[in-house]
């Protein structure tokens, strides 16, 4: 259902989700306390690789904003496939620099003018 958390900002990543149905909110919690929306993803996207390729905690918490069914690929399965596929590699790749822009985008518009 709605408002579920999915992932929260800070735990050990241990699989990748791919959302088959459904729309979530990527929500980042600053140093002060304070939680922004930073993203949405929906249908198709996917979300969890960058904890499973750095082995750091979970950069943002995630929160359905919709019903959702997610499929899930445990971390060791998920490595082999980038290790090992180079198309797998590529869209992991692709995601990774989207979330990047994306950050970006929104730090930028945080920014008040001096």
């Amino acid at each position: 259902g709605e408002g579920q958390v999915v992932i929260e900002q800070g735990e050990p990543g241990d699989k990748l989700y791919l959302i088959a149905r459904g729309q979530v909110e990527v929500i980042v919690h600053g140093e002060s306390g304070t939680a922004q929306e930073v993203d949405t993803m929906q249908d198709g996207d996917h979300f969890g690789e960058m904890a499973l390729l750095s082995d750091a905690p979970r950069n943002a918490t995630i929160r359905t904003t919709t019903s959702c069914l997610f499929l899930t690929l445990p971390k060791a399965e998920f490595l082999g496939l980038v290790q090992t596929i180079p198309a797998v590699r590529a869209a992991v790749d692709l995601q990774i620099a989207r979330t990047q822009a994306n950050r970006n985008r929104f730090n930028v518009n945080r920014q008040s003018p001096t």
